[in-house]
């Protein structure tokens, strides 16, 4: 009896310890599922900033990109304006020597200009003529020199043709010349009267003078015949005995320089009233 009781008594206590370790247990994953669905809630919310830094750090990317872009595009700009600064600062400087050249050789200008007074003078000085003359360039970069002179002549000139206009030739350095000869020449057409003057400093491999005439049909002047082929001058004074037709010119003076080019002068009244003028073809 007493056997049995404690047996009894030994299973209720092996049942209440079963029982509260159940118990237990339940309550110990309640537990642990808790845990968990928090990890999960704070693994959904990691995940979300997650999304969101990446969503950032893809706009930052671009930003940055962008920048790069301006960057480069601004160092484009910045060696563009640097070789832009380059040829204004190399182009300013060949103007410097442009402008520096252009001085040199307008103080060259004025020094030729003195010694072609002398040297004019010197071909036209009959002894008691007094030459005076006033230049008139064209421009400052101008080969051909425009003037007028005032000239107190002698009787014996006041009755020999009127001398209307003079040409001076610079083929060559200009100097002292020394018994020029003069060589008188007829001119184009039959009208007479009047002198054109061609003082010739240097050489020139050809010389002419040429008859011409107005060409309806083509409507321009047309050369008609070679009045005169001198070939060769050098350091020469021709006098040409002709008319300066305020009109069509009857003919014109042709000379070729050493360097080949080819010049003309057109038999006729300038219609400014000039005295003569200086041609440079060297």
């Amino acid at each position: 009896m007493n056997q049995l009781f404690l047996k009894q008594i030994a299973v209720g206590l092996l049942s209440i310890l079963i029982f509260t370790g159940l118990v237990g247990c339940v309550n110990d994953q309640g537990s642990v599922k808790e845990e968990l669905d928090q990890v999960k809630s704070d693994l959904v919310a990691s995940s979300a900033e997650l999304e969101a830094t990446k969503v950032a750090l893809t706009k930052a990317e671009k930003q940055l990109t962008s920048q790069r872009d301006q960057v480069q595009s601004l160092n484009q700009e910045l060696e563009t304006t640097k070789k832009d600064l380059e040829a204004a600062r190399a182009d300013a400087q060949d103007r410097s020597i442009i402008a520096e050249g252009n001085e040199m050789e307008l103080v060259q200008r004025d020094r030729e200009i003195e010694e072609l007074k002398e040297v004019i003078d010197q071909l036209r000085s009959s002894g008691d003529t007094e030459l005076k003359i006033n230049f008139t360039p064209l421009d400052a970069s101008s080969k051909t020199l425009r003037y007028t002179t005032e000239t107190e002549l002698t009787s014996k000139e006041k009755t020999s043709p009127r001398q209307a206009y003079e040409l001076t030739i610079v083929a060559g350095d200009a100097g002292p010349l020394l018994d020029v000869p003069v060589k008188h020449l007829e001119g184009p057409g039959d009208l007479r009267g009047e002198e054109v003057r061609v003082n010739i400093i240097g050489r020139l491999p050809s010389f002419k003078i040429i008859g011409q005439e107005w060409n309806d049909n083509k409507q321009e002047l047309v050369e008609t015949s070679v009045v005169t082929d001198l070939g060769e001058v050098r350091n020469e004074t021709l006098v040409v005995d002709t008319y300066l037709a305020e009109g069509i010119p009857s003919g014109k003076l042709v000379w070729v320089n050493e360097a080949g080019d080819t010049f003309e002068y057109l038999l006729s009244q300038d219609g400014f009233g000039f005295s003569g003028e200086i041609r440079w073809c060297k």
